[in-house]
């Protein structure tokens, strides 16, 4: 049992894919998610900016969108992820860290939310912001959420 993980780069501009695929696998594995399928796009901010308005009726880019796709009831992972490569970018450069990481802290909050986890509410954010920094330090990246930017959302 595995978890058929694919990873697309949509955007105009280079993404080290395998930066992401061997922690985004770690991260499975920790979680315990042995079945099913994750498929990630990352796209252009005015790929993000469409898909934004299409599916939540917000304008501009957002950093990352989720799609459950998993039917009532199923146990196995059915996940698309949306990841905002400009937006990604951005943040990294002002947080001084690589893209690649600010790309895997978005992944993993979209495997988050299909997991239970929200962010409306301040104590919702503050619980799910613990669990993303105790899954980074795990893989050896430290909390990459700590210092965010005002996020584009």
């Amino acid at each position: 049992m595995t978890v058929e993980l694919s990873i697309t780069n949509q955007a105009p501009a280079a993404v080290d894919i395998r930066r992401l695929k061997r922690p985004l696998q770690k991260l499975l594995q920790f979680m315990a998610i042995r079945r099913g399928a994750w498929s990630i796009a990352i796209v252009s901010d005015a790929a993000m900016a469409k898909l934004h308005e299409q599916s939540l009726g917000i304008k501009g880019p957002t950093d990352v969108l989720t799609f459950d796709m998993r039917e009532s009831g199923a146990a196995s992972l059915d996940l698309e992820t949306v990841l905002c490569r400009g937006v990604a970018a951005r943040n990294a450069a002002e947080l001084g860290h690589p893209l690649a990481d600010e790309l895997l802290l978005y992944a993993l909050h979209s495997l988050l939310h299909v997991q239970g986890y929200d962010d409306r509410t301040a104590s919702q954010a503050k619980r799910m912001h613990r669990r993303e920094d105790a899954l980074l330090i795990r893989l050896g990246l430290g909390p990459i959420f700590r210092a965010q930017p005002s996020r584009e959302r």
